[in-house]
């Protein structure tokens, strides 16, 4: 039997660790690319089944901040309030329409708006008020507004915090001047 060389044995070695390695490495990381490209995929998927249920929506709907920023709002509420939905992103809601009355309390003075109740209590709020929109048009909207929040832990309690609101505006003008 031929004696092997030392040098040999140190190249298969070298070549078989090689090889395991490089087994491994594409093992793992192609695995992981191809599960982030299929998860990636559903994703983009669901983002657009969402875009085209938010856009489809007759109602109006707003994301606001806590704040009172407009962070999103869709094609209907633009149009509602009589804005252009590039105008209206990033404005204070409160500039987008003026509550003129509460349909239960004819005094404007008593009128405020379901989202300003929403910040302050935390809580879901409808009510439908007379509005006057970027046009100086009045009309009759059943606003209802939710809270998004958050929920952390803080030692053994459970702290929610107020991350924005969803209004959502719907249009009941002839509705009310009907009933009146």
């Amino acid at each position: 039997i031929p004696k092997a060389r030392p040098l040999n044995i140190i190249i298969d070695i070298i070549v078989t660790i090689s090889a395991i390695a490089g087994w491994l490495y594409f093992k793992r990381y192609y695995m992981r690319d191809q599960k982030t490209v299929e998860l990636t995929s559903q994703l983009e998927q669901e983002q657009f089944k969402s875009g085209v249920i938010f856009e489809s929506i007759t109602d109006g709907v707003m994301i606001i901040s806590p704040e009172g920023v407009v962070q999103v709002i869709n094609k209907s509420c633009a149009d509602m309030l009589g804005w252009d939905r590039s105008e209206a992103n990033n404005l204070d809601y409160r500039s987008l329409f003026n509550v003129e009355a509460e349909a239960d309390k004819p005094n404007p003075s008593d009128a405020s708006d379901a989202i300003t109740a929403t910040v302050k209590t935390g809580k879901s709020v409808q009510q439908i008020s007379l509005i006057q929109t970027h046009h100086n048009k009045h009309i009759y909207v059943d606003i209802v507004a939710s809270p998004v929040e958050i929920e952390t832990k803080n030692g053994d309690k459970i702290v929610k915090k107020l991350v924005g609101v969803v209004a959502v505006l719907r249009n009941v003008d002839a509705q009310k001047r009907q009933e009146q």
